[in-house]
């Protein structure tokens, strides 16, 4: 079984609700007045939140269908009992990076670290860095305690080849930071998510950050990869911003 091959078929069953099933799983994509929701069926717990934005509702549905999608495909690979992937990567700017006091955290599960950059914004506290990374570059959204799901996301959520236009510099907001490998991502997860203060699903306001997956470009090759990062669960954060996107007296 390869993950390309998983394709689920899909009917819409009202006006903004569609339901997509794949080998007896079933995601329903639906919209409400804050915006668009993936979830499984039967189950209410939100997999994935896109907000209203404007015009843009068919680029929000089409995110939702993708997410959908990777979800039902990675739960029907960890059914299968599909080995799962060896390789996952986490972007971090503040005091994880390498040279402050919470790498020493991470370091053990780390197998790679690079510079790299995600498009957004860094905002100065309070207390902590924020970086705000836009809706609109969110490729999925995590779930706390589904760490298996979660893993299984990036491999379920293909990105083709970088092209220099959609490197965030030439959009003009930029993170600059680290690109992690980790070692054993199940319990690296975990130890960052608590860290991180990501206790709920995102979007219910308990979260000191939420953990999404973007695209992230390491500075060294210019590769983009997808990467799971903590962005600010309060927009905007109270703090000064950082208009050179570096957080730290040695960034």
């Amino acid at each position: 079984m390869t993950i390309s091959s998983l394709t689920p078929s899909i009917s819409r069953v009202a006006s903004d609700e569609y339901l997509l099933a794949l080998d007896g799983l079933t995601a329903r994509i639906g919209r409400d007045g804050s915006g668009w929701r993936v979830e499984m069926a039967g189950d209410g717990e939100p997999l994935f939140r896109l907000p209203h934005d404007g015009g843009a509702e068919k680029r929000a549905l089409l995110a939702c269908k993708r997410v959908a999608e990777a979800h039902l495909a990675a739960r029907l690979c960890i059914a299968e009992g599909c080995s799962p992937p060896d390789v996952i990567r986490v972007f971090v700017y503040g005091s994880l990076k390498p040279g402050y006091w919470n790498f020493q955290i991470v370091r053990r599960h780390l197998t790679d670290w690079r510079e790299a950059v995600v498009q957004g914004e860094l905002y100065d506290g309070p207390g902590f860095p924020y970086a705000c990374l836009p809706p609109s570059t969110w490729l999925a959204t995590g779930t706390p305690g589904n760490a298996a799901v979660d893993l299984w996301l990036p491999e379920c959520l293909p990105l083709g080849a970088a092209d220099e236009a959609e490197r965030p510099e030439r959009r003009g907001e930029v993170v600059h930071g680290y690109l992690f490998t980790l070692a054993d991502p199940e319990q690296a997860m975990a130890a960052l998510d608590r860290l991180e203060g990501f206790i709920d699903p995102v979007g219910r306001g308990r979260n000191h950050y939420e953990r999404v997956l973007v695209p992230a470009f390491d500075d060294t090759t210019g590769e983009r990869c997808l990467a799971w990062s903590y962005t600010a669960a309060r927009r905007p954060p109270a703090g000064s911003r950082l208009w050179g996107g570096r957080w730290g007296n040695f960034a």
